[in-house]
């Protein structure tokens, strides 16, 4: 996202960005997920570029989420099953971004819940305690995304209210 002026004063910080009016990618998924193949592909590839480039920075975002993906503009492309809107996003919401030295780990426990990567044991789904600690760890949460983008049931199957409560106890 392209920063025009920045400016402060004692209590606050203003940016001024570029003009991303489309809402965010979590209200394109409610209200046209599920996703085909192309759009899901080229929505993976806009964010996996992104982290690419803030990783190459020595910047880990540490919450990947639709919401945290603001949509620029929609384009009409065809693909071999039709006309499909194309959604060209930004990331957004650093808030819990740090930088980082390729020889230190990173230990703390961040991001959202609902998007957390889960395990399956004894037939219970539970989270998984190391969240974004390791690459598994974010590769699985990129799994997670994209079978949010392909199958927009995800959220009412896996992280119910009553699911997310039962896992904040533990």
């Amino acid at each position: 996202m392209k920063i025009y002026e920045f400016y402060e004063n004692e209590k606050n910080f203003y940016l001024i960005c570029e003009y991303c009016g489309d809402g965010d990618l979590y209200d394109k998924i409610v209200s046209n997920a599920p996703f085909n193949e192309y759009v899901s592909s080229h929505l993976m590839r806009q964010i996996l570029s992104a982290l690419h480039y803030c990783h190459s920075q020595n910047i880990v975002h540490r919450d990947i989420r639709p919401e945290n993906f603001l949509v620029e503009s929609t384009e009409k492309i065809e693909t071999p099953e039709g006309v499909y809107d194309f959604y060209n996003v930004r990331m957004k919401d650093f808030s819990s971004a740090r930088s980082f030295k390729k020889t230190k780990k990173l230990t703390k426990k961040v991001g959202t819940v609902k998007y957390s990567t889960v395990i399956i044991k004894n037939s219970h789904v539970i989270l998984h305690q190391k969240f974004l600690r390791d690459h598994t760890m974010k590769n699985v949460i990129f799994g997670v995304v994209e079978f949010y983008f392909l199958s927009y049931f995800a959220e009412s199957l896996l992280f119910s209210q009553k699911l997310k409560r039962k896992f904040l106890k533990r």
